[in-house]
């Protein structure tokens, strides 16, 4: 069965060499998956037949084919003797959210979702996952590949409230990941109700009148900002932005 490593292991090689007469030399030649080939020599430190070194360049992931030549005093060699190991990605990818920005308030109920993954092995796929539905799940699968790449994801119809949303990548290794936080957004397409409660319409009041006070119903599930508009009766228009105060819109003027 081939042996399993991480990237940048210090691999042990180990063989047991015999010969009625006498070892001369033991060999180990290897190749690494990117067709690169290393050759060193085994030694037996304690005489006992075990021949023993290490391979250090292990920073290149995939399949590597280990050959053995055992060569005695008498020129007769052997070199049947092969074996394979993998070196394998346990590095997850890097993942970044693209848009919408965290905390986004969008007026559409489309939403369009970026994700940016790199990982050095290669990716396999790039996933979103939302709460829309109530539950962080996932949504939609999209396969990439190469060490770095953008998917874009569209969720339609989605209903007006607060979601949170995040990217999933895994690569060729199986190895996956997050975003390092989800996202969040809110989803705001109705336009505020408002009605004018007082004063009533083309109310009279002399310019020596007391303060006016406006009362106005606003309802709104993601009320933002409240503006009063006045003509001053003079043709130059001005505004005034009312304040909200434990739930009461207060402007003064």
């Amino acid at each position: 069965t081939d042996s399993n490593y991480a990237a940048d292991t210090i691999v042990v090689i180990n063989v047991t060499v015999k010969d009625a007469i006498g070892v001369s030399v033991v060999n180990v030649s290897i190749t690494a998956p990117n067709s690169s080939v290393f050759q060193q020599t085994l030694l037996d430190s304690d005489s006992d037949g075990s021949y023993n070194g290490t391979f250090v360049h292990t920073g290149t992931n995939g399949q590597y084919n280990i050959s053995i030549s055992a060569n005695d005093t008498s020129d007769n060699i052997n070199n049947s003797e092969s074996r394979t190991f993998n070196i394998q990605d346990t590095g997850a990818p890097i993942v970044t959210l693209l848009y919408p920005p965290n905390s986004n308030r969008n007026n559409t109920n489309d939403i369009a979702f970026g994700c940016n993954a790199t990982d050095t092995a290669g990716l396999a796929n790039i996933s979103l996952y939302h709460n829309i539905s109530g539950s962080f799940v996932i949504n939609q699968t999209s396969v990439r590949n190469g060490t770095g790449n953008s998917t874009s994801f569209t969720v339609d119809n989605v209903p007006e409230g607060h979601y949170a949303w995040n990217c999933f990548a895994e690569d060729v290794s199986s190895n996956g990941a997050f975003a390092i936080a989800n996202f969040t957004l809110i989803v705001d397409t109705v336009k505020p109700n408002v009605t004018l409660q007082s004063p009533s319409n083309v109310s009279n009041y002399s310019r020596t009148s007391s303060n006016q006070v406006f009362n106005v119903s606003v309802f709104d599930k993601e009320m933002g900002v409240l503006l009063f508009s006045f003509d001053n009766a003079s043709g130059t228009d001005f505004n005034a932005t009312a304040t909200n105060q434990s739930g009461y819109w207060i402007v003064t003027y």
